[in-house]
């Protein structure tokens, strides 16, 4: 397996941003147990990629804001009020990626950065949402799987040439 090379390679990622504030009331200090599913609320966005012209290099990222809160009552997608938010976080991560240069035609090359990226990264941010939430005294929560690539082809992102 040693002569098989990837003409994108995923070379490293790094959590860039973290934030989590949880709401002081005794409560939810007296918490136990797990965090009910219902009461989730994740808003993904995508960061516009990057390519390192000098190094033949993709910079991508993604920015995560998970909010616990009661249900919305009123109506589906309603946000929840400020004083109902148990625990907000909020989450970015960036990966570094490679490609060999005309290994494949403009268009796919698209697809790999603004489609794969994101989706190579989602796992990651998932972890490590789920360890900080069991090491902060929240209990096991698994957060939904979600369909990466359709929600980054709706992103409609473009890549952004730089020179560092």
């Amino acid at each position: 397996m040693r002569g098989i090379k990837s003409a994108f390679e995923f070379e490293s990622y790094k959590i860039d941003s973290l934030h989590l504030e949880m709401k002081r009331v005794l409560g939810v200090l007296e918490f136990r147990g797990n965090i009910d599913q219902k009461t989730l609320l994740l808003d993904i966005s995508f960061r516009e990629p990057l390519y390192i012209k000098r190094q033949k290099k993709y910079v991508g990222g993604l920015v995560i804001k998970l909010t616990v809160a009661p249900p919305v009552k009123n109506g589906q997608g309603d946000q929840p009020k400020e004083e109902n938010i148990i625990l907000r976080i909020d989450l970015s991560i960036s990966g570094l990626f490679r490609t060999e240069q005309g290994q494949f035609d403009p268009k796919t090359e698209q697809n790999l950065v603004t489609q794969q990226i994101p989706a190579i990264l989602f796992p990651y941010v998932r972890a490590t949402l789920s360890s900080l939430l069991a090491n902060a005294g929240f209990g096991s929560v698994v957060l939904p799987l979600i369909n990466i690539h359709e929600v980054a082809k709706k992103a409609k992102l473009e890549i952004k040439e730089v020179d560092w």
